[in-house]
Parts: C-alpha cells; structure tokens; sequence
C-alpha cells in the first residue's frame, strides 16, 4: 500500500493490537514468536565471532542505553533458549494486554491519552492531527 492508504494500514494495526487486548496470543501465535527469537538467537551465535568492533559497540551501546545485561552471542542464545522453555501462554497474555491497553482503549470515554503520538510520513502526505486521532479511533 502507498501512501495514499496510511490511514488503512493504520486501521489495520489498531484493529491487531486491540485483537491482542482483547484475545491475547494463541498458542501457535506463541510457539512461532518464540522460534522466530531462536533461530535469530541462533544464527547471531553462528556469527558472533564474525561482528565488527562497530557492531559490537553499537549493540554494547543499546544494551547500555536500555539497561540491559550485556552477553556475548553464545551467552545470548542460551538465554534465549532458557527463557522458551520456561514462558507461559499466560504469562505472555498478561503482559500483551497491559503493553496493549494504551492502544486498545485510545479514545474511549474515561480513558487515559497518550502523552506522545509519533507519525513518519512522506512530505507529500498532508497529516494533520485530526485525521490521526481519526485514524486511531
């Protein structure tokens, strides 16, 4: 979809969040995330003694700014693989809907608003805040 159809795939991406709020994950929705994180973890292992001192910086960095534990990639990938063995569904439902809320509840009567709404559009795209707040609706 172009640029014309933002507020379509905006639609779209509320409409998946309050889903998530409302119905949390499945268990297969689950599994594939928690694979996904493996086979990333995985093959960040396989290359962990190929990254630049860039790369690593960049990631040292991030994790400092986040206020992480730092861990090299086999460390990374063991974690990983101890966390998949120990999450739950429900677990996991629970946080999808407290990170989900701000979202699932956006404009309803009593509920709070965010104090920050960020849009990267294309020049072009006339935005206003209007027909954003329309668009979350």
């Amino acid at each position: 979809a172009g640029p014309a159809r933002w507020e379509d795939a905006v639609h779209s991406a509320v409409a998946e969040v309050r889903r998530l709020a409302v119905h949390g994950m499945s268990q297969m929705e689950l599994q594939r995330c928690l694979n996904a994180m493996l086979t990333d973890a995985a093959q960040l292992a396989a290359q962990g003694d190929r990254m630049t001192n860039e790369e690593m910086l960049q990631a040292l960095m991030e994790t400092t700014a986040c206020g992480h534990g730092f861990m090299n990639t086999a460390q990374h990938l063991e974690a990983s693989e101890l966390v998949s063995a120990a999450v739950t569904l429900d677990e996991v439902n629970r946080e999808v809907r407290r990170l989900c809320q701000h979202i699932a509840c956006f404009g309803q009567p009593g509920e709070p608003l965010p104090s920050a709404v960020v849009a990267c559009t294309p020049k072009s795209l006339a935005l206003s805040e209007s027909r954003l707040a329309d668009a979350l609706a």
